[in-house]
């Protein structure tokens, strides 16, 4: 017998957190190189673990010797409170929302039907 239910033990925020620090990255390095990035660190840590320290030192150096990312780029992520701040997050992306303005306005129509 199971005394909890294992969906318990795990949340939503480091998903939501991990999503926006990738998108905040790709905002600021830009799409194609993080999308290269990312084939690199598939085909490296394939059917492995690693710790957020490991993620990103490979990170930081496939940018930095891969794409040539300069230095001044990566000193403005605040590696810390990405991490292992318990606050809210540290750069909160700016998201295109000219679909939703679509959608609701599509919706308020159906609704006026």
């Amino acid at each position: 017998e199971c005394l909890f239910d294992p969906d318990d033990a795990f949340s939503r925020v480091p998903y939501e957190k991990g999503f926006n620090l990738l998108f905040y990255l790709e905002n600021l390095i830009g799409k194609e190189k993080i999308l290269r990035w990312l084939q690199a660190y598939l085909k490296r840590f394939m059917y492995k673990s690693l710790n957020s320290n490991e993620w990103k030192e490979f990170f930081i150096d496939y940018m930095k010797t891969v794409e040539n990312v300069s230095q001044d780029i990566m000193n403005q992520v605040d590696w810390s409170a990405w991490l292992y701040g318990r606050k809210e997050i540290p750069q909160m992306p700016k998201l295109n929302n000219e679909l939703i303005v679509v959608a609701e306005a599509l919706a308020r129509k159906w609704v006026e039907i």
